[in-house]
This record gives structure tokens, sequence and C-alpha cells, in this order.
């Protein structure tokens, strides 16, 4: 690798070979990463030219290699370092690239510069199966891509109104929301339209993702009474606190209690002696 000064006018600033990144670097005086060049290519450092041409720099520092665009990718990565926390339109591009070069998929070094377990590539076809407005959703971080894979069935004016709905859910009442819709839908008894006013009541309800469960399981509503109805019966002032799993799904019961005296400790032991031989009435409800 050879160090030396170069015309910052000189620099092949047009082409986009190696400019996947987004990191804003920027040149302090001399105290900078020097960019990388290969041939006229530059390989590394895209804004740190563009920063010393716009601060009307005549010369910069470059480092010049000879390497194949195998080598000259994984020198940009090994400067970038920002292994696990590349763009989804980074891995995207990275990966057109090797695919443009012919770099073998399975055995190259890039993989593990990229990410640090398992291989980026699969993940980032499906990304790249998905149109533009989903592509902007899963790189912002709004969904996942497993969930935005699911969605991939509705058009964009859906799409975005889930979106509006859930955009300060946590990820798994997300995950959940998402699912809710993709059912109903599939259920074969609604069709789009049916959709968009479900999704115009949850908005306007005070509970949206309750307003969807609710509609995706309508016997939730009766659940939740004759739960709320045994613990009222059984448990009410015992301290007791009966969890139930969400929605019913899955899982099973929970119990928290606490207490300060031999007294209380068989008081409560007393109240769960009655929830074990009434059981088979909060179990069905699974």
């Amino acid at each position: 690798m050879i160090i030396k000064n170069t015309t910052v006018r000189e620099i092949a600033l047009n082409t986009s070979e190696y400019d996947f990144f987004v990191n804003n670097d920027a040149v302090d005086e001399d105290l900078y990463e020097l960019p990388v060049i290969s041939g006229s290519d530059l390989v590394w450092g895209h804004n740190i030219v563009r920063c010393a041409i716009s601060g009307n720099r005549k010369d910069i520092f470059c480092r010049y290699i000879a390497a194949s665009p195998e080598e000259c990718l994984v020198t940009a990565l090994k400067a970038e370092n920002r292994k696990d926390s590349y763009t989804w339109f980074e891995k995207e591009q990275i990966l057109e690239f090797i695919r443009k070069n012919s770099i073998d998929e399975e055995k190259t070094e890039v993989l593990k510069l990229i990410q640090e377990v398992g291989s980026f590539i699969p993940n980032t076809d499906k990304f790249s199966s998905l149109d533009s407005y989903l592509k902007e959703i899963v790189n912002d971080n709004i969904i996942d891509l497993k969930t935005a894979v699911r969605l991939s069935l509705f058009d964009n004016e859906i799409i975005s109104k889930i979106v509006e709905i859930i955009r300060d859910f946590s990820f798994s009442r997300k995950r959940l929301f998402i699912n809710y819709i993709v059912e109903l839908f599939k259920k074969g008894d609604r069709d789009r339209g049916d959709i968009a006013s479900l999704l115009n009541n949850a908005a306007e309800a005070d509970d949206p993702f309750g307003y969807i469960a609710a509609c995706r399981y309508p016997s939730l509503k009766s659940l939740e009474k004759d739960f709320s109805d045994y613990t009222d019966k059984y448990l009410k002032g015992s301290g007791i606190q009966l969890k139930s799993p969400p929605y019913f799904e899955g899982g099973g019961y929970s119990v928290q209690f606490s207490f300060k005296s031999k007294k209380q400790l068989s008081r409560i032991i007393e109240r769960l002696e009655k929830v074990r031989e009434t059981s088979d009435d909060i179990f069905r409800l699974l």
C-alpha cells in the first residue's frame, strides 16, 4: 500500500462502485483517515474527499492499492469498521457489487465484515424483494423484515395506515397487530375495503390494538369477562395476582403474591388451594 499526495480534483468522484456508505466523515485540517484509491477508482473515503473539495482544498493524502474488486471491497469494509450496523440499503448495494463482480458468496471474507453471525445475503435478498415503501420502513426500523414480508400482501395505502397506527407500539405489539390484520384478510371473508374500514375504526378507537384483537378473536371480550369474574370470586382481597397469558394464547397462568407473616402465608395457601380445586374454570379459557 502506497501513501502519496494527490490533487483532490483528480480523484474519481463520479464512480459509485464503492460508494455504499452513509457515514458523514469530516476532514479536520490534516487529521483524517486516508482515503483509498485503486487505479482510478476511489475505494473508500468518498465523504472525506467531498468534504475536502467543499473546503476548497487542493490536494489530499491517499493510500493507493493494487487489488481485485473483492480485495477493494474488503479494504473498504475494514476501513468502515461497522460490523452489524450497516443499513439495509448499504447491504443491498454491497450484495449487488458482490454479484456484479462474481465474488464467491459463501467463502468471501466480506461476510464476516458485515455481520458477526451467519450470512447477510438471504435476508438482504428478502429485503430487495420488497417495494420501495416497505424498504423504507424496514430500513427506518419501524417494522422488522419478517413482518414487512407479511405486509407485502397489501397496497401502500393500507400499509401506510397500519404504520400510522402502530408507530408508537412496542415491536412485539407491532408484530401482533400486523399478524391480526393479515389473518383477518387471509380468512377470506374480508376484502381490501373491509380491511381499510377496520383500520379506520381502529385509528379512531381508544385502544386500536384491543379493537383489532377483538376483531380477530371475537370471543376475547367474553374470555376476559369470565376471567375477571373468576378472580373476583376466588381471589378478591387476597393480595394474589393471577395473570392470564396475552389474549389467552399459549403459555399458562402466572401467580404473584407477597406476605409478611406465617399467618398471611397460610391464608394465601388456602386461596391457592381453592384455585387448584376450581382450576378447570380457567383452563377452559385457554
